[in-house]
């Protein structure tokens, strides 16, 4: 209580006790006077016994200490009604001055209380958000079930924190975040519940205009990176296409001298080649390209690359090999790995140029944990567990990190004129192999390129246990493919090779051919993009009227549905196929069963 309130009380009861002194010193002579005959009013009043006076002085003390504590009460009601003014004033302060949104509402759900932020957020006056219910802000389908479902988790006295979109007044969508408390009286009786209401509208668009700028920075990125592969497969079909067709022509001018025509055959052959080499290296790069998968020691293929490129490496590289003698064989294609290891050692080559260097290969076994680098990549899909690491170190310049991220990408050089897919293709192969590759550098000390493979328990195949049976077959082919000038060229291939060829431009034609020469027919090598009746669908026909007879797809461009149709084992040839590989596939395709039994 302040000095200016008892100051003022004290005042009035001083008053009050003097007013009372009077008015009860009369009134008591009244009452003698009337009481007793002898007594008057003013002899009473102005000579009064001492007992008189005492009893007088005794009830004015008593009603002054009652109007004392009448006052003192009143006025602590007073000091009470006016800390209650100022604690509401407060608290609406404070939940008018938060950013987030108070909702209270009953056990039916109309609102009980909300402050002003609340009733911005809906776009409604405090007013018609008072004389709201919460399921006027909902949709009519999954807004209202979804807020019956969150009443009914309050009336079971559970809390939570959850996200809800409202439907403002004017239409448009609140995403909202709620953190929900149900209420209860004294006896346990659900009252309603209370929210605070933090809008994330605003975040949530900015979310998704983050993510489309993402989408179009990713979209911008495939495009320079499309344009990239673009220009630089146009740029190097465009180097090869030009000595074909150079040389096809000085073929044609210099008929009459067979040298000169030999010669410039065999140099379209060299273009034709690396033109196939190209569009290989594209299709590792894509993964579309299935590996020959054979266990293998990655030691011998190591030392054998090592041994053949000692010959043509520049004398101021020196080759090291660091090799683990007890290394477990993998599953992998050697052809595809020699093609990894050139590429990592030209690299290598370039990296440490004229100055002179080291370039060691190692091998190594690991076991992954589950937080290793390597399992967690994203690029890769490698499960904890026992792997085989073949590195490929040098010390040349290094690269910065901002070069390091780039490396993989198609036709990325730093050097003056260097294009390929190079270190593309050899992401594409380790991939496809099962295995994962990460890369260390330092500018100015080296770089290290560590490939895992899974192990495998097979024992490693030699060249002795890759041979065929000794003698190369002889056999009656189903020939089909859509394209005229590809299938009499794949005709003269095999028929120069000593098979004899039944020829077919669709699917449909090679069913009758195989019902009408069936006896005849030992195999069939199909196309597998052909209009009406592609390669797939023409083999289940042929295998449904005999289910033994071999098949070799032939592609171009095989497709991920194919490559696991066919299996590890599958036999599919690659367009453009050499006489050679092409013969391999047949071999491998006709002698399945036991036995050499066709010459």
């Amino acid at each position: 209580m302040g000095d200016d309130i008892r100051k003022r009380l004290w005042g009035r009861l001083l008053l009050y006790a003097a007013v009372a002194w009077v008015v009860i010193w009369s009134i008591d002579s009244f009452i003698d006077s009337s009481l007793n005959e002898n007594e008057t009013f003013l002899r009473s009043m102005l000579s009064p016994s001492w007992y008189e006076i005492w009893v007088r002085t005794l009830i004015l003390v008593l009603m002054v200490v009652f109007a004392y504590l009448i006052a003192r009460l009143l006025a602590n009601h007073g000091d009470l009604a006016r800390a209650l003014r100022h604690s509401e004033s407060r608290y609406e302060q404070i939940v008018n001055s938060t950013s987030d949104g108070v909702w209270a509402i009953d056990a039916r759900g109309k609102t009980t209380f909300a402050n002003e932020q609340m009733a911005q957020m809906l776009a409604v006056s405090l007013q018609e958000m008072l004389e709201s219910s919460m399921y006027d802000f909902t949709d009519e389908e999954s807004g209202k079930q979804t807020a019956s479902s969150n009443m009914e988790r309050r009336r079971e006295g559970i809390s939570e924190i959850h996200e809800f979109r409202f439907i403002r007044k004017d239409g448009t969508e609140l995403i909202s975040e709620l953190q929900t408390d149900p209420l209860f009286d004294e006896n346990g009786n659900f009252e309603g519940a209370l929210a605070l209401v933090r809008d994330l509208t605003p975040r949530r668009r900015a979310e998704e205009a983050l993510r489309e700028a993402e989408d179009q920075l990713e979209e911008a990125r495939r495009m320079e990176s499309l344009g990239l592969i673009t220009g630089g497969i146009a740029h190097d079909f465009n180097n090869l296409l030009t000595p074909i067709l150079a040389y096809a022509r000085m073929a044609m001018d210099s008929i009459s001298d067979p040298v000169r025509v030999y010669e410039s055959i065999e140099k379209i052959e060299l273009a034709a080649s690396r033109a196939a080499d190209l569009i290989a290296q594209l299709l590792y790069y894509t993964g579309k390209t299935r590996p020959d998968l054979v266990p293998l020691s990655v030691n011998k293929v190591a030392e054998d690359f090592v041994r053949v490129m000692e010959a043509t490496t520049p004398v101021t590289v020196a080759l090291e090999l660091q090799l683990d003698a007890a290394m477990p064989a993998i599953r992998a294609d050697a052809g595809q790995l020699n093609q990894v290891l050139v590429n990592l050692l030209q690299n290598a080559i370039e990296a440490i140029g004229d100055k002179g260097g080291r370039v060691a290969l190692r091998t190594q076994t690991v076991v992954l944990e589950p937080r290793s680098p390597a399992i967690n990549s994203p690029e890769f899909s490698l499960g904890p567990g026992n792997y085989v690491i073949l590195e490929v170190r040098d010390d040349g310049i290094g690269m910065d990190e901002a070069t390091r991220a780039r490396i993989f990408e198609p036709f990325f050089t730093t050097k003056n004129g260097g294009r390929g897919l190079g270190l593309s293709a050899l992401l594409g192969i380790v991939r496809a192999h099962g295995g994962a590759l990460d890369v260390e550098s330092v500018p100015g000390e080296g770089t290290s390129f560590r490939l895992y493979f899974p192990l495998s328990d097979a024992v490693p195949v030699t060249a002795d246990s890759c041979k065929e049976c000794g003698i190369p077959g002889r056999w009656t082919v189903l020939l089909v493919d859509d394209e005229r000038e590809v299938l009499e060229v794949a005709s003269q291939l095999l028929q120069r090779i000593g098979h004899r060829v039944f020829e077919a431009l669709s699917g449909e034609e090679a069913i009758r051919i195989y019902e009408r020469e069936r006896a005849e027919i030992d195999c069939a090598v199909l196309d597998l993009n052909m209009p009406d009746m592609n390669g797939r669908a023409l083999k289940e026909r042929l295998q449904g009227l005999n289910p033994e007879l071999p098949v070799v797809i032939a592609t171009g461009y095989p497709d991920a549905d194919l490559l696991r149709e066919l299996g590890e084992d599958g036999l599919l040839v690659q367009k453009p196929y050499s006489p050679d590989s092409l013969q391999r596939k047949l071999e491998k395709a006709c002698r399945r069963a036991p036995g050499c039994d066709r010459p």
